[in-house]
Parts: C-alpha cells; sequence; structure tokens
C-alpha cells in the first residue's frame, strides 16, 4: 500500500504516489491545491532570490520543503510540496514572523 510505503521511507505520501506514476507532479498540485483552495503555480523558469532564504536555516527549508518565493511588506510567502504542517509552520513563524503565506 502506497501510504505504507511513504511512512516506511519517511517520504510525502504525494511524493510516493508521484514516484509510483499514479498521477503527475502537476496534476497533484493542482488536486491538493483546490482541495485546500491554495493558489497553485508552476516554477519552472522562476528566477528565484536567494536573498529570500538567507535568514531561514537551510535545514528548515529542506526539511519541510518549502522555497522562499516572495515577501511583501512583513508577509513571508513560499512554495509548498503539500499543505505545511503546524510543525512547519511554527519553525518559519520562529524565524520568519506570524505573516506567512502559502
Amino acid at each position: 500500500m502506497l501510504s505504507t510505503a511513504a511512512r516506511e521511507s519517511n517520504e510525502p505520501l504525494g511524493a510516493v504516489v508521484v514516484d509510483a506514476g499514479h498521477i503527475t507532479a502537476w496534476d497533484l498540485a493542482k488536486l491538493v491545491a483546490t482541495y485546500y483552495n491554495m493558489p497553485c503555480m508552476p516554477l519552472k523558469g522562476f528566477s528565484y532570490d536567494e536573498a529570500l532564504g538567507e535568514d531561514i536555516p537551510a535545514a528548515t527549508l529542506y526539511q519541510y520543503q518549502v522555497l522562499p518565493v516572495g515577501r511583501f511588506g512583513q508577509v513571508r510567502t513560499f512554495a509548498v510540496v503539500e499543505p505545511p504542517s503546524r510543525e512547519c509552520i511554527s519553525a518559519l513563524s520562529e524565524v520568519c514572523g506570524n505573516r506567512l503565506f502559502f
């Protein structure tokens, strides 16, 4: 079962489903975004500004699979692989404050 494989490999279920070829990464992203009422945009060709992530530990970005993509005043915007967990939000809030948008 895919959920068991995800738990055993410590990978997000979405990654396991895509790796198994059951759905494309883009279709999964659109499905999850629709379910959680989150915007969905392709990052192919995105011009990343390294300054956006300078104050965030690389381990945090890697662990929660988030990418800082914008800063609008005090609001920090992140691209995510899946909706952020409470732990992810807490870790980012410690560094960035509580004005986060995913």
